[in-house]
């Protein structure tokens, strides 16, 4: 996902928002995280966070999840955890993008409170004061990992799933 902030929408927000997740099914033994990539140059770079709400509109529950962004240190590093992710990261817009990791952290259990339970998850990235703060994201993945066995498939839901009118 790419946002590109133009001169006349300065300060808007951009979400990109996953299918309805269904961890309904994943023991308590388990340990869930996701994994991105991301790419913020310019010098009017905003922020960057990720969200999770049982609300697909994120108008209630919704809870900021820390990141270990490897562009603060190392993603196995603590240093490294933040809420939110401002200010231009990538001194080059040819640099690589960098690994942003949610799991187990010294603040929390990342997605482990999800287990048991549906939920989304919001990339949302807020620009800055100009339109010199394009933000990119790619290639996410779940993944789930119980005693020793990795797992990166999970139940996504449609959109629009509910308990009365299932796709």
């Amino acid at each position: 996902a790419y946002c590109e902030v133009l001169p006349s929408k300065v300060g808007q927000t951009f979400s990109l928002v996953t299918p309805l997740i269904d961890l309904l099914q994943v023991d308590a033994g388990s340990t869930v995280g996701l994994d991105f990539y991301y790419h913020m140059h310019g010098v009017h770079i905003g922020n960057l966070r990720l969200q999770a709400s049982t609300d697909r509109s994120f108008e209630t529950g919704v809870q900021d999840l820390l990141v270990r962004w490897s562009t603060l240190g190392s993603t196995s590093s603590t240093v490294s955890e933040a809420y939110v992710l401002s200010g231009q990261q990538h001194s080059n817009a040819s640099d690589s993008f960098s690994l942003a990791r949610l799991g187990v952290n010294r603040m929390g259990n990342g997605l482990n409170e999800f287990r048991g339970k549906r939920f989304y998850i919001r990339f949302l990235y807020t620009a800055g004061i100009g339109h010199l703060g394009d933000c990119a994201i790619d290639n996410i993945s779940f993944y789930n990992s119980s005693a020793g066995i990795y797992q990166n498939s999970f139940k996504l839901m449609h959109p629009t799933y509910d308990n009365v009118n299932r796709p």
